[in-house]
């Protein structure tokens, strides 16, 4: 069984490889892109865009891939914007 630290590290060394190739990930919804880390129910799934005029990668969510997967088994994601959020 891993730590959290072991699960911590695999999905920063993950992250890190879209430094040299930023549009590896899955195409989902808006633009953005969806990076697979790992396996099964230790999988994740990262949600980020990539913005090539400043070559930078942003990072929106990640989520466990058991957690989260849709009635078809692939991992989603829902985002809100800053209008659609709960009054607090």
């Amino acid at each position: 069984m891993e730590s959290p630290g072991q699960r911590i590290t695999e999905i920063v060394a993950a992250l890190n490889i879209l430094e040299h190739n930023p549009s590896m990930g899955r195409p989902a919804a808006n633009g953005k892109l969806e990076l697979v880390i790992g396996r099964r129910s230790r999988g994740f799934v990262a949600l980020y865009r990539y913005v090539p005029e400043i070559d930078t990668v942003f990072v929106l969510a990640i989520r466990s891939q058991t957690a989260f997967a849709s009635n078809s088994g692939l991992p989603h994601f829902t985002m809100r914007s800053k209008s659609e959020s709960p009054a607090q």
